[in-house]
């Protein structure tokens, strides 16, 4: 297990999860509140399986993953947000009205197609002890679903950060604890193992662009220089934004080989595919890509990536079926037709 990230962040450590986490929630009485939440999940999530999650620590926030389910996330945005992964069916009227009232966003369902029941409750710190009560049970029963779906072990226990549970625990005087992911896997009759993709992830500057062209088997071609120059372009883009972004190779079985997206912006959870062209057919091919990968990475949103803004009726294609456009302006800029949600 990797313990050492690119930004330098010693997932081992506790006093480096102290660090970025306090940052982020300077108020002890928040960060009571947000992490005393956060260890209900965690001990839940053991209980179901061993092997089946782990917290990921980043520069900047805090990810527990859960079976194939981000569970929790919070990252330094401003201002900050909890976001809760909640079950719709556990939400009562009630519970939904005192949600709004503190200033929570609710999304969902149907966003994630392999639990269509799932929420996002997107939470302002001020209200978490408020409501804390109301989302426990639904993010409870998100965790047990997720677990059971996939007990096993998944790709991200990689990055799985034992400093992070050692400075909840030491914060909050509880015994958290910590994944077993060699453990022997212990399932109920009824549970089906279904075959899980392994998703790696990829550097995005690794890429090489130095090359003005491609030989193909028949005549070289630029096309696919220009898209990962775009690539780079737009990366840097957002690093410059503090948004990093990368990308995960899916080595899915008996359909051809693994397939490689073009950006993954994990934080706001952005699949991005880019192409040089901007015809109906690259359009088309892009639709197609964005659907595939989004099978296993199950983005909140998606995005063709394209060197300036299409065609109306392109654009409109793209709007029908769901998927966003960013574009590249002539001062080296990006803009998008999402809010800004891309940028």
């Amino acid at each position: 297990m990797a313990t050492k990230t690119r930004e330098g962040i010693d997932r081992n450590s506790a006093a480096d999860a102290r660090r970025v986490i306090e940052a982020i929630l300077p108020d002890e009485s928040e960060r009571r509140s947000v992490l005393s939440l956060l260890a209900d999940l965690i001990e839940r999530a053991n209980r179901a399986s061993v092997k089946a999650w782990d917290l990921t620590l980043f520069t900047d926030g805090i990810r527990l993953n859960v079976g194939q389910i981000e569970v929790f996330t919070l990252f330094d945005f401003r201002p900050v947000r909890a976001h809760f992964r909640i079950d719709d069916g556990l939400l009562s009227a009630a519970g939904r009205e005192e949600l709004r009232l503190v200033g929570a966003e609710i999304r969902g369902p149907n966003i994630y197609k392999t639990a269509p029941q799932v929420l996002i409750a997107e939470v302002p710190l001020i209200g978490i002890q408020r409501v804390s009560r109301i989302l426990l049970s639904p993010a409870l029963e998100v965790v047990d679903a997720a677990a059971a779906r996939r007990p096993g072990r998944l790709f991200w226990w990689r990055s799985h950060s034992p400093g992070a549970i050692k400075y909840i625990g030491e914060f909050l005087g509880r015994d958290l604890p910590q994944p077993s992911y060699d453990a022997p896997l212990e399932l109920a009759a009824s549970v089906q193992i279904e075959e899980v993709p392994i998703l790696e992830e990829i550097p995005i500057e690794d890429q090489n662009v130095d090359s003005a062209t491609v030989v193909g088997a028949l005549e070289p071609h630029d096309a696919e220089f220009k898209e990962r120059a775009l690539v780079i372009r737009y990366v840097k883009y957002l690093r410059d934004r503090g948004v990093r972004a990368h990308r995960y190779r899916v080595n899915s079985s008996g359909d051809g080989g693994p397939m490689l997206c073009d950006v993954w912006d994990a934080r706001r959870r952005n699949l991005i595919e880019a192409k040089s062209e901007i015809t109906r057919d690259s359009i088309r091919m892009a639709i197609g890509q964005l659907t595939d990968y989004g099978r296993f990475l199950e983005p909140d949103r998606s995005a063709v990536l394209l060197p300036e803004r299409p065609s109306r009726a392109l654009e409109d294609l793209l709007t029908h079926v769901e998927i966003r456009v960013v574009w590249e302006t002539s001062d080296g800029g990006f803009e998008d037709n999402s809010g800004g949600r891309f940028i």
